[in-house]
């Protein structure tokens, strides 16, 4: 399997959507973003797309950059409708 680099400050709809974990809706959000807003400055900028929440973020990260070897674990802890707390970590 080929590794190809996909660049989020100038890929198009089709070269977005060959990153695994993005469909067409989420590419034209991050185009839509980045027309609006400007480059990108970090890879975390991209949780400001519309549809990419923290933890869709998270798993897009782990699943282009991490080894395979290591797990993800996520804890979310709900204080009311409008207010909750994340962390996450990994392990081999």
């Amino acid at each position: 399997m080929q590794s190809r680099v996909v660049n989020v400050n100038t890929a198009n709809v089709f070269e977005l959507m060959t990153v695994r974990g993005l469909n067409q809706e989420l590419a034209a959000n991050v185009i839509h973003y980045r027309d609006k807003k400007g480059p990108f400055q970090k890879i975390e900028d991209l949780i400001k797309v519309s549809g990419i929440s923290f933890l869709s973020f998270l798993i897009l990260y782990c699943l282009h950059n991490f080894d395979k070897n290591l797990t993800v674990w996520i804890i979310c802890y709900k204080f009311s409708d409008d207010c909750c707390f994340c962390t996450f970590g990994f392990y081999r």
